[in-house]
């Protein structure tokens, strides 16, 4: 899966490694906390009084906050590369054909249904799911945050950014597994940790062979928009894709279905992006 990289020496500085990294992101928690601030308000007191707009306010303050904190903690460690590792370094947003972006997508749909039958083994939990519900508002800034801030924004600081620097030092396996840890752990919650590194490995994965960042934005954006939309139209927060569907059979036939096209998918992809380029994009 990995032997195609071409095995030249990487410098051992590049920025971020492994510790850098997860100091990156105690960074975004830090400068999260006050920023959330806002948010955490207006939720208490529309939980409170129900204000006026109270769920619209709520959202504008996700997004913002939200938003403002990726956006600096990426900036923060692009201008580290290239203060003192790659000066002339940028962002590897390299576009590929149409075809290849709807194979991508078809991808996405596969492998959110498989990393969800993961994520149904876990235990319920009413705050997770208030929690969730929270943030899948039907309103456009919950969809600007969830369905394009974050697809962008999360792209950019953990593969454009951290998964970058890991692979100038480590070897590819080991700079994705890494990278989706770290991923996953951003969320600070089982459940969505859990997704986070399962769909991390997928995103490590499709950034090294393609050498772009914008394959992983449309997985992240087809993701989260099926989430979204999920999420806006359950009855039930607590009910799962098994329970959705209802019949055992049906349900283990989607999964069988999913996992042939994931499976197909892959094998298209990992055959066109046979050579991927060691050197960023300018």
């Amino acid at each position: 899966m990995f032997k195609e990289s071409p095995q030249t020496e990487a410098p051992k500085s590049f920025y971020p490694n492994i510790g850098q990294s997860f100091l990156l992101l105690i960074r975004l928690t830090l400068i999260s906390i006050p920023l959330s601030i806002p948010y955490i308000v207006v939720m208490i007191l529309n939980r409170e009084y129900e204000l006026p707009y109270g769920q619209l306010l709520g959202s504008f303050f996700l997004l913002l906050s939200y938003g403002l904190s990726l956006f600096i903690v990426a900036r923060l460690g692009l201008k580290r590369i290239r203060k003192f590792d790659k000066p002339e370094y940028r962002l590897k947003f390299n576009m590929e054909p149409y075809q290849v972006l709807l194979v991508v997508g078809l991808m996405t749909v596969a492998a959110s249904t498989l990393i969800s039958a993961v994520t149904d083994l876990l235990p319920e939990s009413d705050w997770f799911n208030d929690y969730m519900s929270q943030l899948a508002q039907p309103n456009v800034f919950a969809f600007l945050a969830v369905v394009v801030a974050a697809p962008i924004l999360e792209e950019i600081l953990f593969r454009g950014v951290i998964l970058e620097g890991l692979l100038k030092n480590y070897s590819p396996a080991k700079a994705i597994i890494w990278s989706a840890v770290i991923f996953g752990v951003a969320h600070m919650n089982m459940w969505q940790t859990t997704s986070a590194i399962l769909a991390g490995l997928l995103l490590g994965w499709i950034y090294w062979k393609s050498n772009s960042i914008i394959p992983g934005m449309v997985i992240h954006f087809v993701n989260n928009l099926i989430g979204y939309v999920a999420m806006i139209n359950a009855a039930d927060a607590n009910e799962s894709l098994s329970d959705s569907i209802g019949d055992k059979l049906i349900y283990g036939t989607v999964l069988l279905i999913a996992l042939g096209i994931f499976i197909l998918t892959w094998r298209w992809l990992n055959k066109r992006w046979s050579s991927p380029q060691a050197e960023p994009a300018l």
